[in-house]
């Protein structure tokens, strides 16, 4: 499975390259939340949402999780990885996921990152 770091795409102000039409568990979205975790606490959860190409409104995905892991320096860091089904990929276009990070029923930080899923 091939991971794709969001924050790898925020610097350039590009569409993220989520793979191709009904692709299914051939791509990972990593976003990194250390930041937030950081400030507010370890205590939340994460849910992701994906307007895909032509859809109107945006719905909740599957395939979400939450993983830590150490960097060679040994800095804790906290991720969010949503691998893509072949439902999230089925419409080839631009679309948007958004992913927050909530504590105690409130979202505390929300990320929104543009992507684009090509023809198949």
């Amino acid at each position: 499975m091939f991971e794709i770091y969001a924050q790898d795409y925020r610097i350039t102000i590009q569409e993220i390259p989520l793979g191709n039409q009904g692709e299914d568990m051939a791509r990972c979205l990593v976003i990194d939340i250390t930041d937030a975790v950081n400030e507010f606490g370890s205590g939340g959860t994460v849910s992701v949402r994906n307007k895909r190409s032509g859809d109107e409104l945006p719905y909740f995905c599957t395939n979400v999780s939450t993983v830590t892991g150490a960097d060679a320096e040994g800095n804790v860091h906290t991720y969010i990885k949503w691998t893509l089904t072949d439902v999230d990929t089925a419409a080839a276009g631009s679309g948007f996921v958004q992913a927050d990070y909530i504590i105690s029923g409130v979202t505390v930080k929300t990320w929104v990152y543009k992507y684009f899923i090509l023809p198949s």
